[in-house]
């Protein structure tokens, strides 16, 4: 089972990060900020399994929904990966934090690079990086990107014509092992809440968008996380990030596909809080 036993997000609170926009966050334990960034049209309740344990291992786990995403309001404007950056560097500081590690999953990577690019490093003591490359645009640099031009128009079309049955289309391909049909449904459910206008806005700006440039000004310290039965993002752009962040380190989960928090949630967190003791 991948969903929460209980409902998520009841104890989140709505924080105001631009004119009219709020985030709904979900901020447990203290100790060094660890925010965790979840991917495109997915939510907060995508870290469930990972949160009290990260609080329980001494870590302040802040886990935000993206603009119009999961239980923050809906908002028409600004879903590209560089407002959504001004966002979360906005929620560090509506909460005080001078210091934190982001975690990203899939999208909220690219996020984390564009936050480091705009707002500077000095912020961010390290990045962990589950599942994504600098960019999904398959192109000439990155011929094994995961999505053609042809494919992300046709995906986008897909959605808007039924939103619903587009992601429970999706859902399967982000996990190693099938999914019941209560898991399908749970993962619908929060793909869906950020809507099909929003989705198609942010589906198109992460896809053409590149963190190359990002990464190359400077990074942090880096631990790349990736399932070895990814369906979505291939190996290769893990071992790319590998390769090309400096001091980076790359490990590979035997049992997960593109969500290692929710499919082998305990390693997960033991990888993270290791490497996070030996590095900071």
């Amino acid at each position: 089972m991948i969903r929460p036993s209980t409902p998520f997000g009841s104890d989140a609170r709505l924080v105001p990060v631009a004119t009219g926009v709020e985030l709904s966050v979900t901020d447990r334990g203290e100790g060094l900020p660890l925010v965790l960034l979840h991917g495109v049209s997915m939510s907060a309740a995508y870290f469930h399994p990972v949160i009290d344990p990260l609080v329980a291992a001494g870590y302040r786990v802040i886990v935000p929904d993206l603009r119009g995403h999961g239980r923050s309001p809906h908002v028409e404007g600004g879903h590209t990966v560089g407002q959504y950056a001004d966002d979360v560097n906005a929620l560090l500081d509506a909460l005080d934090i001078d210091t934190c590690v982001l975690v990203g999953w899939s999208m909220g990577n690219l996020v984390a690079w564009e936050l480091m690019l705009r707002h500077g490093r000095e912020r961010v003591a390290a990045h962990v990086n589950i599942s994504q490359g600098p960019t999904d645009l398959q192109c000439e640099a990155f011929p094994y990107g995961p999505l053609s031009l042809e494919a992300i128009h046709g995906f986008i079309a897909s959605c808007q014509a039924d939103f619903r049955g587009s992601m429970e289309h999706f859902a399967p391909a982000m996990f190693k092992e099938p999914l019941s049909d209560e898991d399908l449904a749970w993962c619908a459910n929060e793909s869906c809440m950020v809507g099909a206008n929003a989705a198609a806005a942010i589906l198109l700006d992460q896809t053409l968008y590149s963190a190359v440039d990002a990464i190359a000004a400077g990074t942090v310290p880096t631990l790349n996380l990736w399932g070895v039965h990814e369906g979505l993002i291939p190996l290769a752009m893990g071992e790319w990030c590998r390769d090309n962040i400096p001091g980076s380190t790359y490990v590979v989960f035997d049992g997960s596909g593109h969500c290692p928090q929710l499919e082998e949630p305990t390693r997960c967190v033991e990888t993270i809080t290791a490497w996070l003791a030996e590095t900071l």
